[in-house]
């Protein structure tokens, strides 16, 4: 079976930075395999900021030629993710949730690939209108995000740190 190349999205809230860290010590310490990864949201991030004009995980697929930053952004974004298999989104939360996925639409192609992660938990988030703006993953070719939560917690990002890991050493298919 052919290895699936997966993109990691992260911060794309930019108060979500947290899983930066996460990939960067994967990236640093995992010399046999490339780590694509890339930050949504740039300019929030900098500014610690949900967002600039409109939360980005609400207005995929976006317009080309907006002047609202985000909406050009989730454009941007959506032709990045043509170039991979697979794309993860990588959220936190303050709550004490764990770590779960959540799939945003429940085509087959993303209901297999949540089932195939070291995730035990999976939540089902679609809307009954498929044309309607909404989350990032809801647009990709196969995508799903994963919440953490509390987001700032060494225990949550060990366990990120270690379900990336095994994702990105061939331990899912």
């Amino acid at each position: 079976m052919k290895r699936k190349k997966i993109l990691f999205l992260v911060a794309t809230h930019g108060n979500e930075k947290f899983s930066i860290s996460v990939l960067q010590k994967i990236e640093k310490e995992c010399i046999s395999t490339k780590l694509n990864w890339l930050i949504g949201n740039p300019k929030a991030s900098q500014g610690d900021k949900r967002f600039i004009d409109m939360d980005l995980n609400r207005v995929a697929p976006g317009k080309k030629n907006s002047k609202k930053y985000e909406l050009k952004r989730a454009y941007e974004l959506q032709k990045k993710f043509n170039n991979y298999d697979c794309v993860i989104d990588i959220h936190g939360t303050p709550a004490k949730t764990g770590i779960f996925t959540i799939v945003t639409n429940s085509k087959k192609d993303n209901l297999l690939f949540a089932s195939s992660l070291p995730i035990k938990n999976v939540v089902i988030w679609t809307s009954k209108d498929k044309f309607k703006p909404g989350p990032i993953t809801k647009f990709t070719n196969c995508g799903v995000e994963i919440e953490c939560g509390p987001k700032n917690s060494s225990v949550i990002k060990k366990e990120l740190y270690k379900i990336i890991g095994d994702i990105v050493n061939n331990k899912i298919k």
